[in-house]
Order: C-alpha cells, then structure tokens, then sequence
C-alpha cells in the first residue's frame, strides 16, 4: 500500500479528507487541472455531489485569491460549507497547487 500523500497533508483530526497536487496555469484554459493519479482520500468517500461542489468551491476559491505561481502562501476558502474546510498553496512549485478539502 502506497503511504504518499498529494496535496497539502490532511491533519491528525481529520476524519474525512481529498488532498490533490493540481496543475496550476492562472494564465491559461484550464487553470486548474487534477489529475486523477495526483489525489489523495482519508476516511469515508465523500458523496459525488457533495464532493463536487466542493471542488466547485476550490476552484473558486482559488481564482479569487490570485495566487501567483512562485508563491508560498496558505490560503483557505472563504465561504465553504460547515464542517468542510478547504485549503491550498502552491508552494512556490511554479506550476502546481497543493489543495486539500477536510472535516472532522
């Protein structure tokens, strides 16, 4: 069983969590792309709609906060459902996006 982790890491407390390492091209179409051998699960699978709109919300999210692709700044979602927290960072990678969706 492979133990690695993509995205940012899910904390001890998280009883659900979907971590994803995302090609990030803010200049581009599309700017945000995951693939789906770069994602992460703990716990539970969250239910398919309940799942997409929080990546809906990611999505969001990030274009809202216009982080630049040399940056090292941990930004969280600001109006995710409760108890849902939603965080990501591109770790200055100049072209990934370390996202990670949880809930205790």
């Amino acid at each position: 069983m492979d133990d690695h982790w993509y995205g940012l890491p899910a904390p001890t407390e998280a009883t659900q969590a979907w971590g994803a390492r995302a090609i990030y091209t803010p200049n581009e179409k599309p700017w945000l792309t995951f693939l789906w051998d770069r994602q992460s699960y703990k716990g539970a699978t969250i239910p398919k709609k309940l799942f997409k709109s929080l990546v809906a919300e990611l999505r969001r999210e990030v274009k809202k906060a216009q982080v630049g692709l040399e940056e090292d700044r941990l930004c969280s979602g600001g109006s995710f459902r409760h108890p849902w927290h939603i965080l990501f960072n591109p770790r200055a990678s100049h072209g990934y996006m370390y996202c990670l969706i949880w809930r205790t």
